[in-house]
This record gives structure tokens, C-alpha cells and sequence, in this order.
């Protein structure tokens, strides 16, 4: 006997878990492939004209599924912590594909605040073809200071 699908069964799974209250926090999500002069006068970067460095801003779900792991300087107790991290935004919000490199900060966590600020790193975009959420591998400092 076949099974038959006449919908994505994670498209009824998408519509729970891309609700905003499960993806509590906003991010922006940034392309990296261009990188900002530095005006050491103003203080500031800025881009070359037209181009927008954001692919994406919105509803995000960030979840640390591992302890973070120290690297460098153990033996003088001054080790930094990296973490995992995934994110996920909802399910056919970006259809491009997201670069290893790119990075994303948390501009908005009301049930976290001192995510707010805060930068990670995307490692991967590969996930399953019938995926509920547009998951992202990420690295994240788990040292970063808090920022307001």
C-alpha cells in the first residue's frame, strides 16, 4: 500500500510552529560578502551606494542545544566560550540561500533581553526538504558582552 499526501504534512506543522509566540525573538540577518569602509572620522561604515546588506528581518526562534566550549587561552583561565545555536525564522520567509559567513543579531528578545544585541554566525543553511522552519546552524560567542 502507498501512502498518499495531498499536502506537505509540514506545512500544517509550519502554521503552529511559525506562530509568533514559539518564535519569540527578531533578528536581522546580514550578508557578508561585502564588506563596509570604515570613515575613521565619522566613526561610522557604510556601504557602497544602493546596495542593503539585510536579507532578512523578523520573527526568529533561537534554541542552544549543546553546553558552550571553551577555546584558546585554557590554561591561563581565559578561554572563550563558543556555542551552537539554531535558528530558525519562518518556513518561507527567505528563499535565497544563506551563506556560511553571514552573520544575525538579536534586535528584539522580550522573553530574553540580554539576547538583545547579540551576534551569531551562520554556518550552515542545509537542512530537510520537508522542513517546518528554515533552520540555520550558527556559532555564537557565549562570551559577547550584553549590548543595549
Amino acid at each position: 500500500m502507498a501512502y498518499q499526501f495531498n499536502t506537505f504534512w509540514s506545512d500544517e506543522i509550519a502554521t503552529e510552529t511559525g506562530k509568533s509566540e514559539y518564535q519569540s525573538v527578531e533578528v536581522q540577518i546580514i550578508e557578508t560578502s561585502v564588506v563596509p569602509e570604515y570613515n575613521v572620522i565619522t566613526g561610522k561604515y557604510t556601504y557602497p551606494p544602493g546596495y542593503d546588506p539585510e536579507i532578512y528581518a523578523g520573527q526568529a526562534r533561537i534554541i542552544f542545544p549543546r553546553w558552550g566550549v571553551f577555546t584558546g587561552g585554557e590554561s591561563q583561565n581565559n578561554a572563550k566560550t563558543n556555542n551552537v545555536a539554531r535558528l530558525q525564522i519562518p518556513q518561507h520567509a527567505l528563499g535565497a540561500v544563506v551563506a556560511r559567513g553571514h552573520r544575525f543579531k538579536v534586535t528584539k528578545a522580550v522573553r530574553n533581553p540580554s539576547l538583545v544585541g547579540r551576534w551569531g554566525t551562520i554556518t550552515s543553511d542545509a537542512q530537510g526538504g520537508s522542513a517546518a522552519t528554515r533552520t540555520f546552524e550558527a556559532s555564537w560567542d557565549g562570551d559577547q558582552p550584553e549590548v543595549s
